[in-house]
């Protein structure tokens, strides 16, 4: 159980979610079907754990793990909670439009306050979305792009969602670059 499993919100951990999205790539290969790979990460949940403790950030933590089965339930491939306040679920991609209305349920469901008492706590979510086949063909490709493209949503304001475009991959090696070559100056005594 600890092994596969989030011992906080009984969600499947970082290694069992790979897991099962390793499954459905497979499947989406087989079946000439798309899966959509979503990071979510809670803005303003650092706030609430330092303001009230990690006992109250751990009754919202439960509580949206809780709220994402309740609207993904039987139509997501996968949910997990890697760590910290960072969820990961895949969806099928559809052609009715049905996965960009579960993700803004999501969103919603995010946004409703949480009553931890006597609090009534307000967060919201970014979300960074990468697909298969377009934006990876492997789940740890999916992944970190799907992350990469949650950062990018967290530096686009917050509460938003945004899906990976190859341009992240080039500005995230941009600034590794530019972070290297300061490194080297400094070293260097340049600056």
């Amino acid at each position: 159980q600890l092994g596969h499993f989030d011992a906080l919100t009984q969600l499947p951990n970082r290694h069992l979610f790979e897991q099962t999205l390793r499954e459905a790539i497979v499947r989406g290969r087989r079946d000439g079907t798309y899966v959509g790979v979503l990071f979510l990460d809670l803005d303003g949940f650092k706030e609430i754990n330092d303001a009230y403790g990690h006992d109250v950030g751990d009754c919202v933590l439960k509580e949206v793990s809780k709220r994402l089965v309740d609207c993904l339930g039987p139509v997501a491939l996968a949910i997990g909670r890697p760590g910290g306040d960072e969820f990961v679920f895949a969806l099928p991609v559809d052609a009715h439009g049905r996965f960009r209305r579960d993700i803004e349920t999501v969103m919603r469901a995010v946004r409703q306050p949480f009553m931890v008492p006597p609090r009534t706590l307000h967060l919201a979510a970014s979300l960074g979305l990468a697909m298969f086949p377009e934006d990876g063909l492997a789940h740890d490709d999916l992944l970190k792009h799907a992350d990469l493209a949650m950062y990018s949503a967290k530096s686009a304001g917050r509460n938003v969602l945004v899906q990976f475009d190859h341009a992240l991959n080039a500005e995230l090696a941009e600034r590794m670059a530019l972070r290297r070559d300061l490194r080297e100056a400094l070293a260097a005594g340049q600056i």
